[in-house]
């Protein structure tokens, strides 16, 4: 939001998801890294009090990277990718007989980033840390924008936040995308988007922030 407001446009947010914390139960009794696949993850650490602080860190892009050193981790590595990208990071940095890994991820997410590390020869254990719960309506600022017709572009920053806004959208505002670009961070969290009528729908170049602002330019 700050970023937005810094190059001259008016940014509205429009929470779509609802975090809740999963307890983290058991652990392995020893790791030779943590692989976290957003600041999601960290934040469920530092809800619960779990101490991994001594642990390595492979985090999958740079803003889950400072949201780890933030909460005290010391040795972390950034991806600054996506889950592909962690895999080859790991790949590089780690060694299978050095011992197991611990994802750390939301309900349904890192399956195919656990494949990736078996494949690799690794041991690793998932953990699902938290849960990213849709929301069945949209933000009242948000309807009150598209009513007006005053949105030039939708960020979208994950696929699940895209599939919950095609979800949550009346059937009413639909015609009004038709001028709005829709921005998304991967390939990926654009397909849920292709079944509205936009303007345009435009992924980022890699999947981070920067190069999703990128994308939209200035005011």
């Amino acid at each position: 939001m700050r970023a937005l407001a810094a190059t001259g446009h008016r940014p509205v947010a429009a929470s779509l998801l609802r975090i809740r914390i999963r307890p983290l139960v058991t652990l392995p009794d020893t790791v030779q890294a943590v692989l976290v696949t957003s600041g999601q993850a960290v934040f469920a650490l530092q809800e619960q009090g779990v101490r991994l602080r001594d642990h390595r860190v492979l985090a999958v892009g740079d803003s889950t990277a400072r949201h780890a050193r933030a909460a005290g981790f010391t040795q972390v590595e950034s991806a600054s990718g996506d889950a592909t990208q962690l895999a080859a990071l790991a790949a590089t940095r780690l060694k299978p007989q050095n011992g197991p890994l611990l994802l750390l991820s939301g309900t349904g997410q890192g399956l195919e980033l656990a494949g990736q590390l078996r494949q690799a020869g690794f041991r690793v254990f998932r953990r699902c840390v938290y849960e990213a719960n849709p929301l069945s309506n949209m933000p009242d600022g948000a309807v009150k924008r598209l009513q007006e017709q005053d949105v030039a572009a939708i960020l979208f920053f994950s696929g699940e936040t895209s599939a919950a806004f095609v979800r949550a959208l009346p059937a009413s505002l639909r015609p009004t995308l038709a001028s709005v670009r829709a921005l998304a961070i991967s390939p990926r969290a654009a397909l849920p988007l292709r079944s509205l009528c936009w303007r345009s729908i435009e992924a980022a170049p890699t999947p981070d922030a920067a190069s999703l602002l990128s994308l939209l330019g200035p005011a």
